[in-house]
């Protein structure tokens, strides 16, 4: 599977959709920032407040990962959709979207345990003395970064949930994240291969201060509709 004819099926299918693939992502992106921007201005007025919202930004920000990934498997398919159905869909499967983020976050308990003992190991050092420290540096840097690559590796087996539980309304989250582990064995390094091709239009979108993201995600949403269908057709 070669990232550079997924990225050209992924340019084909959003022929004469840049614009709405854009805005679903202009909107989407003000929602976050909008929330963002209001809480750091709150926590110096009211703490409070401040912590509400920033749960609520928490509390939405995974339906609305689902639904946005849902509109786009729509936009790829040519299957009727306007630029405020990610809200709508990311509501309507608020259950389902917290559903396999638990799920995903069940699975991938290990490598999230190794993570907390580096981040326990990095706070000890800092309370210790200089030769204590030194020894936790090493020991808290090497089980950090190996907990890392893990959760990389164990997480591409879940990248295909969102589209699974699209195309399989009635299985459970569970049966979604198995799934994708199944379809995504042998294919991981496809799809790490894949994302890394984006970094070019990564580098633009940060020159240009975010603008190239409203058109950097859809290309990459889309081009992940495109590996999901190739390897659905493959698997058939």
């Amino acid at each position: 599977m070669i990232a550079t004819n997924i990225r050209k099926k992924a340019r084909e299918a959003l022929a004469g959709k840049w614009s709405k693939g854009a805005i679903i992502t202009f909107i989407l992106m003000l929602i976050i920032v909008s929330i963002n921007l209001l809480t750091v201005k709150l926590v110096k007025d009211n703490i409070i407040v401040a912590n509400i919202l920033s749960g609520i930004l928490t509390f939405v920000s995974v339906p609305l990962g689902l639904g946005t990934t849902y509109a786009f498997i729509k936009l790829k398919r040519n299957e009727e959709v306007k630029v405020l159905d990610f809200i709508k869909l990311a509501f309507t499967n608020f259950v389902k979207s917290w559903s396999l983020m638990v799920a995903t976050i069940i699975k991938m308990i290990l490598p999230i345990i190794c993570i907390i003992v580096g981040i326990v190991l990095f706070v000890i050092m800092a309370c210790s003395s200089y030769k204590i420290s030194f020894g936790l540096l090493v020991v808290g840097v090497i089980v950090y970064l190996a907990a890392m690559v893990y959760a990389v590796v164990i997480g591409l087996r879940y990248t295909l949930s969102y589209y699974i539980s699209y195309d399989n309304a009635n299985i459970n989250a569970f049966e979604a994240v198995n799934e994708s582990a199944r379809l995504m064995k042998g294919h991981k390094g496809d799809y790490f291969v894949l994302i890394l091709s984006f970094l070019g239009w990564a580098i633009i979108s940060v020159l240009t201060f975010g603008i190239g993201l409203l058109w950097l995600i859809p290309y990459m949403q889309t081009a992940t509709v495109c590996f999901y269908d190739e390897i659905l057709e493959k698997n058939k």
